[in-house]
């Protein structure tokens, strides 16, 4: 019996080989065994995957780096390069140099920093934690770049001391004092940190009262956090006024027109330390006046630095509602929408916020990651938080802030990506991907796991996520084997389909995606160590665009780019083709003028072509391939599982391709498409349509036919239809 079994689709892409008896899935029906080096299409075909470009060596080869990417503006994208106690920075596809010399910037991070970096951009400024010193990296211009540590002010801190029998008194309210404590307060790992003192009591200034009788010069009252001091007074009334003050500096005549009040102080006020002369005492810079009775009282309202050498550092940043968001462990310090700097919560009216989580189980959470969806979502190792107020649309405050639990799949420690309708991020074991969606009707976060259906592609862990929304929406995860996983996400249109990039020679360590100049695409970079001519080498590459001749009549392969760590030649006729230093020694493939030519040696970084070509791409060969699930059809008496198939003839249906060859896993692989009757030397014309192409036959109860294309020849392969003959018995 011979049935045409027809599959138009490949939209999901791999499918894990725990699904492959479901028939009954709608979505194996869309599915492939294989998909390497093809990336899936949300319109169901499936395209080659674009090879890579090299840029540059590391500026230390033998030392890790980390990718960033930065778009300061519309049309001005950067990647930045840390490595080697550096930063370089490349736009446009290449190195940005000062004059004649490449640019480079100090940046002291060592190379577990930068394997824990957490970032945020708020315009032309970058926010980074390591878990040593936060960092805030500016941009000036090309190059002109500035990294300092970040200018926290008045904080953070940790929650106020409660023991009354442990007290600290300043010397002074403002400028350089000396700290008094009565306990052992002070260790050398708190130089540098901001403490807040507050008033012991507030009996010595009152609250202000309406219309309050008698008030006199001198006398001070408390409204709001601040103390105002009476500096003139309406004699005729001699009362408060209808007005409370409001001000945080200078004089301030109220409106009722019975007193001046002049601003004094806040009821607490914060001090940088200095030095440590010893457990009880400790040299300091005032930084927001102190108020004056803790001068001359001790107090046992302080608040301990939430930052310091002893206390550690935040491990995590995000840009939330306007302000910068820290987290460290199960604590996190946001700060004021007003001034991302500041962590003042004595300001009533735009306070800073903190807060620690903690679990009903009992278990560390350990935050990873904080995202905002219209609330606050924190990603810890054992499981997933919501911080919110009363609704979305209201900021936090001290008093109307909730940690609410979501789920339990806990994170391992990794940056999430901002995607489509949410965020995704690694899971705990590393196996897995979880997508954040948002319902802003809800207000509630729902939690996917993208790899129920292929988790065979995480097999060796996924470690670095980067999302190429242009022009596929693609999201890439860098794998602990080396290579890439991808996964084409389009949630409006339920589009999920994986695939997998692979590297000749190569093992990815860094990726990110950075906007092209001109917006047309966004690139994904990658860090890659390879080794050439026995040597340990790191590359900076970047992926081609995505092959597209649509717009040409009679399109061709001129200008595909399916060779990895490679570099064109375009100029005039030439057989010699040089600058080829990062190759040697390096056997390496050449398309040449839409055409394929020897392979070569590359030999004192040139190689030397038969005939002199105008167009030619020189780099390491890359192998893609597509193998289809077992085809099954059926019969009057049910299904053909189990029964023997064999086929001769496959019907492909391709858009603008050229190369490749079909396999049925016995005998040999049969061209797709042959060069014989085509102008010699012109290149290669590509073909759109379906194309019937002749197999060797393979007789077994499964039937699978794999698509190989091992050339430099574009390749999309819409839909494939094998004519089976199925034994019926």
């Amino acid at each position: 019996m011979r049935q045409r079994i027809d599959k138009p689709s490949g939209a999901s892409g791999e499918v894990s080989p725990l699904l492959y008896a479901r028939s009954d899935l709608s979505k194996q029906q869309s599915s492939d065994r294989d998909v390497i080096n093809f990336t899936v299409l949300a319109e169901g075909a499936r395209t080659r995957t674009p090879g890579t470009k090299f840029v540059a060596p590391y500026r230390n080869e033998a030392r890790p780096a980390r990718f960033v990417s930065f778009e300061a503006a519309v049309g001005d994208s950067y990647l930045l390069v840390f490595n080697d106690n550096k930063m370089r920075v490349f736009k446009d596809g290449g190195p940005v140099y000062d004059g004649a010399t490449l640019f480079e910037l100090d940046a002291p991070f060592t190379d577990a920093e930068l394997d824990k970096l957490s970032l945020a951009q708020s315009k032309s400024v970058l926010f980074l934690a390591t878990g040593g010193k936060p960092k805030r990296l500016t941009r000036n211009s090309d190059v002109s770049w500035e990294l300092v540590d970040y200018p926290a002010e008045n904080g953070p801190v940790r929650i106020q001391n409660t023991d009354q029998a442990k007290t600290i008194q300043a010397s002074g309210e403002t400028g350089s004092i000396t700290l008094t404590a009565n306990f052992d307060a002070f260790k050398p790992g708190h130089v540098g940190s901001t403490w807040r003192l507050d008033e012991k009591d507030f009996s010595q200034h009152p609250v202000w009262k309406a219309l309050e009788t008698p008030i006199g010069v001198t006398h001070r009252r408390r409204n709001k956090g601040r103390i105002y001091e009476v500096v003139a007074l309406n004699a005729a009334t001699g009362d408060t006024g209808p007005n409370p003050p409001t001000h945080d500096e200078g004089d301030v005549f109220s409106s009722g027109g019975n007193v001046t009040w002049r601003y004094v102080s806040a009821s607490g006020g914060y001090v940088k330390i200095t030095g440590v002369l010893s457990p009880t005492s400790a040299t300091a810079e005032v930084t927001q006046r102190l108020p004056a009775s803790i001068v001359t009282i001790p107090t046992y309202r302080w608040f301990e630095a939430a930052w310091s050498d002893e206390r550690g550092w935040p491990r995590s940043v995000s840009i939330v509602d306007q302000s910068l968001l820290w987290t460290r462990e199960d604590e996190w310090w946001m700060t004021k929408a007003s001034d991302i700097y500041s962590f003042d919560q004595l300001d009533e009216e735009d306070a800073a916020v903190s807060g620690a989580i903690n679990s009903p189980d009992g278990k560390l959470v350990d935050i990873q990651w904080s995202l905002p969806t219209g609330v606050i979502v924190f990603g810890s190792r054992s499981s997933e938080w919501v911080v919110r107020g009363p609704s979305m649309y209201e900021r936090l405050t001290a008093t109307n802030a909730r940690a609410i639990p979501q789920a339990n799949k806990g994170s391992a420690p990794a940056q999430p990506v901002m995607v489509d309708g949410g965020a995704v991020y690694i899971g705990r074991s590393r196996r897995k991907l979880h997508f954040a969606k948002f319902d802003a009707v809800t207000e509630k976060v729902e939690f996917q796991n993208f790899m129920n259906y292929a988790r065979h592609t995480l097999r060796s862990g996924a470690y670095q996520l980067a999302w190429q929304a242009d022009p596929h929406e693609v999201l890439w995860v860098r794998r602990g084997d080396g290579s890439l996983a991808g996964v084409t996400f389009k949630p409006d249109e339920d589009v999920l389909g994986h695939h997998q990039r692979t590297f000749t020679n190569g093992f990815v360590e860094q990726i990110a995606c950075v906007q092209s100049g001109d917006d047309a695409q966004t690139e994904l970079w990658l860090g890659i160590r390879r080794t050439i001519n026995g040597a340990t080498r790191r590359y900076i590459e970047v992926m081609q665009p995505y092959f597209d001749a649509s717009d040409d009549p009679a399109p061709t392969a001129k200008g595909a780019w399916f060779l990895d760590c490679a570099l064109k030649y375009a100029g005039d006729p030439a057989t010699t083709i040089s600058n080829l230093d990062h190759l040697e020694g390096e056997s390496v493939r050449v398309f040449a003028d839409g055409r394929h030519m020897a392979d070569a040696v590359v030999a004192a970084g040139a190689i030397t072509l038969p005939t002199p070509k105008t167009d030619v791409l020189v780099g390491l060969p890359i192998e893609a391939r597509i193998k289809s699930l077992p085809f099954e059809g059926a019969t009057q008496k049910g299904v053909t599982k189990g029964l023997f198939k064999s086929s001769n003839r496959v019907v492909l249906h391709m858009l603008e391709s050229q190369g490749g060859a079909l396999w049925s896993g016995y005998g040999a692989l049969s061209p797709v498409h042959f060069s014989g009757g085509n102008t010699p030397g012109a290149p290669l014309p590509l073909t759109t349509g379906l194309k019937p192409i002749t197999i060797d036959p393979a007789s077994d109860i499964e039937f699978s036919i794999e698509l190989v294309c091992a050339d430099a020849f574009p390749f999309t392969l819409l839909g494939w239809t094998p004519e089976l003959d199925i034994k019926d018995s």
